[in-house]
């Protein structure tokens, strides 16, 4: 089986082709300037995922209304509303298409595989950037307490004491201060 990724984000796409080569189906990706017609002849997919917002889905749409052997818009299974391909669409921006001879069950399950990869590569996204600034304050802040250790003669755990207490008279958080203090060279 056969699955073209269009106007897909290059970590998404990425992301997805492995998810559905471990499925054991074979993925390429467009590239933003390639003739879709062409690659749609030259490689005719089974499965077609598609950015929703890009404007080639115009080029799939009327190669779905020529040629009924090519991939058709997915909009329910089962013969009703999916929430998976709502979530597709909504959550991950993608359209999907396909033939009609596969079956439902299968579309559900390739679904499925792709909402899991791709939400666990934006979450492992977003827990990378919260740790690297969570990181960030915490170097912060130890570069302020060492500005006061070298400043005024005060030892590590004195100087870390004094710019906490001196972020909560301030009603602050300690790395707001330690910037400030950092930047400016006062904490007031």
């Amino acid at each position: 089986m056969r699955a073209l990724l269009i106007d897909l984000a290059p970590e998404d796409a990425k992301h997805l082709a492995t998810a559905l080569a471990r499925a054991g189906i074979e993925c390429r990706s467009t590239e933003k300037d390639s003739d879709l017609y062409d690659e749609l002849e030259r490689w005719p997919p089974e499965l077609i995922f598609a950015r929703t917002g890009s404007p080639r889905r115009d080029v799939l749409e009327h190669v779905a209304h020529t040629r009924r052997d090519s991939p058709q818009t997915i909009i329910s299974l089962f013969g009703r509303a999916s929430e998976g391909i709502a979530r597709l669409a909504a959550e991950l921006d993608i359209s999907l298409y396909a033939i009609s001879s596969l079956r439902d069950s299968l579309l559900q399950a390739l679904i499925d595989i792709a909402i899991s990869e791709l939400h666990s590569h934006q979450q492992l996204h977003t827990e990378v950037a919260a740790a690297q600034f969570s990181s960030k304050q915490r170097l912060k802040t130890h570069e302020a307490i060492t500005f006061i250790v070298d400043n005024f003669s005060l030892a590590p755990h004195q100087a870390e004491a004094l710019l906490k207490k001196n972020a909560q008279r301030q009603n602050r958080s300690v790395e707001d201060l330690a910037d400030q203090l950092l930047s400016t060279g006062s904490m007031g």
